[in-house]
């Protein structure tokens, strides 16, 4: 009984674990590849890059007193290795107001369905090092990303 328990238990969980590894199994690829031609202005073949800046000028923040953030930049990127999946992966620079220098952050994505936003495919980034993550989906008229923290 004792083995039955155990080898169930392991089989949930196995079962846990490989159904969130593969997110983007669950979508339809015929919509992933579609997303991809947007973010990427058309199909990324090999390797592709995408990148998308954001800076607020001196009248922006001044109507925004609680802004933090001056500027940022994402590049995103898809390569696709000869026998393999698709490998999408992000850099996020930001800059502060009130702190000097570059802040930066970096991984690795998946494409994923938004539950709460509907059926909308975006990008579902992962920090390394367990750093949390970002959503990078696009706006409805394909001119600029929208990055969710």
């Amino acid at each position: 009984m004792r083995h039955l328990f155990r080898t169930l238990t392991a089989a949930a969980i196995l079962a846990a674990w490989t159904g969130f590894g593969h997110a983007q199994d669950a979508i339809d690829k015929a919509k992933a590849g579609a997303f991809d031609a947007r973010v990427f202005a058309g199909g990324p073949g090999r390797m592709a890059y995408a990148c998308f800046v954001r800076a607020y000028d001196a009248d922006h923040l001044a109507r925004h007193p609680k802004q933090k953030v001056t500027a940022m930049k994402l590049l995103m990127s898809a390569e696709h290795p000869p026998g393999e999946e698709m490998n999408y992966s992000f850099r996020l620079g930001v800059n502060y107001r009130h702190r000097p220098g570059d802040f930066d952050s970096s991984g690795f994505c998946n494409h994923a369905l938004a539950e709460d936003h509907g059926a909308e495919i975006r990008f579902d980034c992962a920090v390394d090092c367990e750093g949390g993550g970002i959503n990078v989906a696009l706006s409805k008229d394909d001119k600029s990303a929208i990055v969710r923290l």
